[in-house]
């Protein structure tokens, strides 16, 4: 392998000019694909293939034309008018004007429309519009929301014009994720902006020099710009999440920087003593088999998501994986031509701070007092370890209930609007689909009693707000008269045409009960009553429940299902190839409880600041939250288990190589992290800058994944790599080496 890479080396070099001007045309081949990804992603998990939740959005967009069937919302307030007022009146038919001249907008359904209290606010400053949408899936919706919106660009002026109070806002399921997606690309933007700077400066400490700083950042925006393009044209054969693209930026300027800053240390350690070719080939020999060890060790990592059935993690897996192995392409074949190009420029550079001898004796120090005390230092370090990670008994896992979402988002604008209606659930009902089991229409006769049984049943349950349904359009009168006017259905239907429109299937045999939370019920409780409903009996019908809640219940049950699979996926395959590349018995067990401590911890941050609120103000959050979605553990855990592998393996690659030249496991402890805890350190503090500039984002599903991953990190490149694994070593002493068998694959030691 070492001579594998060397001829690589060799290769790369002599060829730079061709590889370089190689890497220019990809770059300028997928810039284009890299600034248009976000118009191609999609927000939230998607469907869940054959969930309930997924049967019953399919029957909706295959069996009903109803603007209940996830409709669109235009929520309007003034705090000077009312919907009795002709200015108010004015606003809501130009609203209904302009959006019904829309080709995408089947029908729309206003206060004017339909005098029904339930369109207002019990003041009249409030009103919503309904938006019947021809889309038959979310996506679709999604990509409506900007056209809807800007038809009501010169509106929205007018009214501000005639109330600066005055507020009119799209909200609704499709329009939030919109809006996520949005955010989540003004997320990444200014967060990477917050990280470069910041990551130059420890560069520069690390390198002493401009220019061998700014190599590692060139080969990770390259990688991070080259994986966006490609995923562009992917995103045209496979639905992505928008979470691909923060988390992906994440990944690549943490590996790319990290692959580059072993790479350069290695060149310029080699270059001391060898001419510019000959130090290419000994850096690559070097530092490439650990690049692709570690690059193999993440991707696992990352690819294990696939296992999910949510479009979130999967898109995540993807993304990753692909920005992995484009950093690892950049570190052996850009990174290399670029240090042959401006080897005589680097020779003029000193070490910096981080990596100068001063630094190497302070790290010798340090090692040489954790394997004279390896006991007590093992004792203390764990002892922090278990301090930031206690939160993680109080875990509780699930979709949040409030300050989930920016308010200044569009979306969340109109949701306040339709709290002030008692409606702010109303985007977001319990789905209910009743189908008679014989065949005929569900409002056959035989029917009637059981589907006001079932509308008197929702009404009477405390965590309902208001049901809409057949038997409840009439209004509020008796059951008994209600009952006696539907006993002729098509008398019924002709006397209220609407009940068809807004209720029935195509072909009659299906009803639409929409079930609107009362404001102020947790997700949790709607989640309970989505559970509840779906076990209900309703005589001579069949019940389907969907919407929300249910869809947020079949995302738990997704996660439950794939949390222990992808667990065993990354444990089994990372052992293989850390036995593969140390051939031992001992260090894969070791790593892969190393990593879980460091996981630990970072799941100890999630918890305490966003489920128990310590330190949440620091963070922008503006309260404590319920839970925390299991999806963001899995990221955190794929993620950070892959990226803690540099770290292990850059550490025991030096260990190893002493090892088996000295034979002396204590002389290979100290020896080892000597020699790479510059460069541990140095990439830790990169990937922490990295991850913690998300920790301010506005998403809060993005503020806890940076800071797990940041927290993380750190207590991994510092109290675990530094501290329990040499001292772990230590007390192993020759097991860490058994069986023994030497390794093919050799890694020659720093200089």
């Amino acid at each position: 392998m070492r001579e594998v890479f060397g001829s690589l080396g060799r290769g790369v070099y002599r060829r730079k000019g061709v590889v370089l001007w190689a890497w220019v045309v990809v770059l300028v081949a997928n810039l284009y694909g890299a600034l248009r990804l976000p118009s191609m992603l999609l927000g939230g998990s998607g469907a869940i293939e054959h969930s309930p939740s997924e049967r019953v959005a399919s029957t909706l967009s295959r069996d009903f034309h109803s603007p209940l069937a996830q409709p669109a919302v235009v929520a309007l307030e003034s705090r000077r008018h009312t919907v009795s007022d002709a200015v108010f009146r004015g606003w809501i038919e130009a609203a209904c004007r302009d959006l019904g001249r829309l080709a995408f907008v089947r029908q729309t359904a206003s206060y004017l429309d339909h005098p029904d209290p339930r369109f207002r606010s019990a003041n009249g400053h409030e009103t919503m519009i309904l938006v019947g949408l021809r889309a038959r899936t979310m996506g679709a919706e999604e990509r409506l929301i900007p056209r809807l919106r800007e038809s009501l660009r010169a509106l929205g002026r007018q009214v501000r014009r005639q109330d600066p109070s005055a507020k009119l806002a799209v909200t609704g399921a499709a329009a939030t994720t919109y809006d996520l997606n949005h955010h989540n690309e003004t997320d990444g933007r200014i967060a990477e902006l917050r990280a470069l700077p910041l990551t130059a400066g420890i560069l520069l400490l690390a390198f002493g020099a401009p220019l061998p700083a700014a190599l590692p950042v060139a080969v990770a925006i390259s990688a991070l710009t080259v994986t966006l393009g490609l995923v562009f044209w992917l995103a045209h054969l496979v639905a992505l999440s928008n979470l691909l693209e923060n988390i992906v930026s994440i990944i690549g300027l943490a590996v790319g920087i990290d692959y580059a800053l072993l790479m350069v240390e290695r060149f310029r350690a080699a270059r001391q003593e060898s001419p510019p070719e000959t130090a290419v080939v000994e850096a690559m020999a070097s530092a490439g088999p650990a690049i692709l060890a570690s690059g193999a060790t993440v991707m696992l990592g990352l690819l294990a998501m696939l296992l999910s059935p949510l479009r979130e993690l999967r898109s995540i897996g993807i993304g990753g994986a692909i920005v992995v192995a484009v950093a690892v392409l950049a570190a052996l074949t850009l990174l290399p031509a670029l240090l042959g190009l401006l080897v005589h420029r680097l020779d003029s550079v000193r070490s910096g701070l981080l990596t100068s001898a001063p630094a190497r004796r302070r790290w010798h120090e340090l090692a040489e007092k954790v394997v004279r005390h390896p006991r007590k230092t093992l004792a203390l370090a764990l002892v922090l370890v278990a301090a930031l990670g206690w939160p993680v008994f109080r875990l509780d896992v699930g979709i949040p209930d409030s300050n989930w979402l920016p308010a200044s988002m569009p979306s969340q604008v109109g949701i306040a609007i339709l709290a002030k209606m008692d409606r702010g659930n109303f985007a977001f009902p319990l789905t209910l689909i009743v189908r008679s089991r014989g065949g005929g229409p569900v409002l056959a006769v035989r029917h009637l009693p059981a589907l006001v049984a079932l509308a008197q049943r929702l009404e009477n349950d405390p965590r309902v707000g208001e049901v809409l349904c057949p038997v409840t359009l009439a209004g509020p009168a008796d059951l008994l008269e209600t009952l006696a006017f539907y006993h002729d259905p098509t008398r019924a239907l002709a006397l209220h045409p609407e009940i068809a429109a807004w209720f029935l299937s195509s072909d009659r045999r299906s009803a639409l009960f929409e079930v609107i939370p009362r404001n102020g019920v947790s997700t949790t409780a709607a989640q309970l009553l989505a559970r509840q409903c779906a076990t209900w009996q309703v005589p001579g019908l069949h019940l389907a429940v969907g919407g929300e809640a249910r869809y947020y219940d079949d995302i738990d049950d997704a996660v439950n299902r794939s949390f222990p699979q992808i667990v065993g996926f990354v444990v089994l395959t990372t052992t293989a190839v850390l036995f593969w590349v140390f051939r031992s018995w001992l260090l894969p067990v070791k790593a892969l409880l190393m990593n879980a401590l460091s996981v630990l911890c970072g799941y100890g941050a999630v918890t305490g600041v966003f489920q128990l609120g310590v330190g949440a103000a620091i963070f922008g959050q503006p309260g404590r939250l319920a839970s925390i979605p299991g999806y963001v553990l899995i990221v955190i855990f794929c993620v950070l288990f892959g990226l803690s592998m540099d770290y292990e393996i850059f550490l025991l690659c030096a260990m190893r190589d002493v090892y088996e030249r000295t034979g002396e496991n204590v002389v290979a402890v100290v020896q080892g992290l000597a020699t790479t805890g510059s460069i541990v350190t140095s990439a830790a503090l990169v990937m922490v800058v990295v991850a913690g500039a998300f920790a301010w984002a506005e998403i809060t599903v993005i503020k806890m994944i940076g800071l797990g991953l940041a927290v993380a990190v750190l207590v991994d490149a510092t109290v675990i790599r530094i501290l329990i694994v040499p001292a772990f070593m230590r007390l192993a002493g020759r097991w860490n080496w058994v069986p023994g068998k030497r390794v093919p694959h050799k890694f020659p030691a720093p200089r």
